[in-house]
């Protein structure tokens, strides 16, 4: 997802797929979480958490963006938009509700993420283009490991719910797979 050279070639490829149809819906997904601290933490992991969690979904939706804008009637559960971004974001991103610090990189990442999410929820809405954020719980993947009391798909029927209801007042905002709307 860090070869954003190829990124025009990748929108090329969907573009053949669809033929003129445009894209309804991207969900940035890609992500790495790191345990370092403020005493442990690295440029590199800062530099490479920044670029994989923030810069690719940021690059990725800017490359995307014409065929999102091309999409014609949205099939999505959404009230608003013909097309959408859904940016998976984490709670650990909330300045307001970091109340033990820890996962710097991952945090910085994140926090970032959320303010492009806001950032392009404003600049496309006269395009119609429905942006928002949502936390996806701590799932059982490599990413969250064993002890994650979520599976995937309870996280994604989680999800698909609050996108269900997601109407204009979720725009440009961060939801968790419950509902709730996470501060920033």
């Amino acid at each position: 997802m860090t070869s954003f050279d190829g990124y025009k070639e990748v929108v090329s490829n969907i573009q053949k797929e669809i033929d003129s149809g445009g894209v309804n819906i991207l969900i940035n997904n890609a992500g790495m979480m790191l345990k370092d601290t403020l005493t442990s933490v690295k440029y590199k992991s800062l530099i490479d958490t920044f670029e994989l969690n923030t810069l690719a979904p940021l690059l990725f939706t800017q490359a995307l963006l014409p065929l999102l804008k091309k999409a014609d009637e949205s099939t999505l559960p959404l009230k608003v938009g013909k097309s959408a971004v859904l940016n998976i974001s984490a709670h650990l991103g909330s300045i307001e509700e970091n109340a033990t610090g820890g996962y710097m990189s991952y945090r910085l990442s994140k926090t970032a993420l959320n303010m492009v999410t806001k950032s392009a929820a404003m600049e496309l809405k006269t395009s119609n283009i429905f942006v928002m954020a949502l936390h996806p719980g701590w799932v059982k993947t490599d990413m969250g490991g064993e002890q994650a009391p979520l599976t995937a798909e309870a996280s994604v029927n989680g999800m698909l719910t609050v996108l269900s209801k997601a109407d204009e007042t979720y725009r440009g905002c961060l939801f968790t797979n419950k509902g709730r709307k996470i501060p920033w």
